[in-house]
């Protein structure tokens, strides 16, 4: 797809500054009032929306870059994880550790995502995916995949969890597996990129995905058959999106590009919106916020930017309800319980 003539750039609305070197990660609080935000500085820290200041001082605990931050959906907890390869549950309220540290993995983590009931978290260093109980921070699964995975997003039902490859040239997948079994599901591997795959978000009705990948493309996917739906996004020769998120009424995908810009698309029509979020360094990593208010990046130059999208989502989108696929031959998936994991026991140490 070219360039959409004129696209309008829009530089952030607010800049948060205190980390010392590059950001790794951003996330939202489910209240819509806080950022929470990792670096190569090994430092995690918290910011308040409405007064554009740090809240509290910065969080210490990774020998090496924080590279992953998550915030539980009922906003009680966030986690990092490091490139020492632990993993750290901190109580919001207290901002100390909630658990002792998780030895998680060997390398690197990758990613880490919450269950939709804030009880369990996801993570992935390599080929290995482990599900952690977040009370205890013991491990209850572990699911080791025949490549090695990017990145891991729990379904919003919670019986599932997506994970995308991106190195091996014969696996540039997404894999869905079901979380009480450890197996894949009926549809996966899913396949259909051309390039490593780089990001995936689930859509709030748990019935479709979207990927990107290093096709210069961005996918959305039916989970329970594997088909894509409507045509691809992007494909431009001037940029490439490295990061994908969903809005959480569905209407809206968000990209991160490589040109220090942020895009977006009418998730119903699949129209890219003639508007670019740009900052004047790269952004490295990006959250939108739950109440589809606020898109927050992290950037090169150790900023974090903040863009109001309300406008947007308010004159554009609002009046326009999203379309609902039934599973083909399949449970309903909106009706599986949130407590799979309650007949498991912590694995032996």
């Amino acid at each position: 797809m070219p360039c959409l003539p004129d696209e309008p750039k829009f530089p952030p609305s607010k800049y948060f500054v205190g980390h010392t070197d590059s950001l790794t990660c951003v996330a939202l609080f489910p209240d819509n009032k806080m950022i929470i935000s990792g670096s190569y500085d090994r430092r995690i820290r918290l910011w308040d929306i409405g007064s554009g200041q740090a809240s509290g001082e910065a969080l210490r605990g990774h020998k090496v870059s924080v590279d992953v931050v998550a915030v539980s959906p009922d906003g009680t907890m966030f986690v990092s994880g490091g490139g020492d390869g632990k993993i750290l549950i901190w109580n919001t309220t207290t901002r100390n550790l909630a658990t002792e540290p998780i030895q998680a993995h060997q390398n690197k983590i990758n990613s880490i995502s919450f269950s939709p009931d804030s009880a369990f978290i996801a993570s992935i260093a390599g080929p290995t995916i482990k599900i952690w109980d977040v009370g205890t921070a013991k491990p209850i699964m572990n699911i080791k995949s025949p490549t090695s995975e990017r990145q891991v997003a729990f379904s919003p039902e919670g019986g599932r969890i997506a994970t995308i490859s991106h190195i091996a040239p014969d696996e540039q997948t997404l894999r869905i597996w079901d979380v009480k079994t450890g197996k894949p599901a009926a549809v996966s591997p899913i396949a259909g990129h051309t390039g490593g795959l780089l990001s995936v978000a689930w859509f709030p009705n748990a019935q479709r995905l979207v990927t990107a990948s290093l096709d210069r493309t961005i996918r959305l996917w039916i989970s329970e058959t594997g088909c894509q739906v409507g045509h691809s996004l992007g494909g431009d020769a001037t940029w490439m999106a490295h990061q994908v998120a969903v809005s959480s009424d569905g209407k809206l995908i968000v990209a991160l590009c490589g040109d220090k810009s942020i895009r977006l698309w009418d998730a119903i029509t699949l129209d890219q919106i003639k508007l670019v979020l740009h900052h004047a360094e790269p952004v490295l990593c990006m959250a939108i916020s739950a109440d589809i208010r606020f898109i927050a990046g992290g950037c090169s130059d150790r900023k974090v930017c903040l863009w109001n999208i309300e406008s947007i989502t308010q004159h554009k989108y609002n009046s326009k309800p999203l379309p609902t696929l039934k599973p083909e031959n399949q449970q309903d998936v909106s009706r599986l319980p949130l407590d799979l994991f309650a007949e498991y026991k912590p694995l032996a140490s």
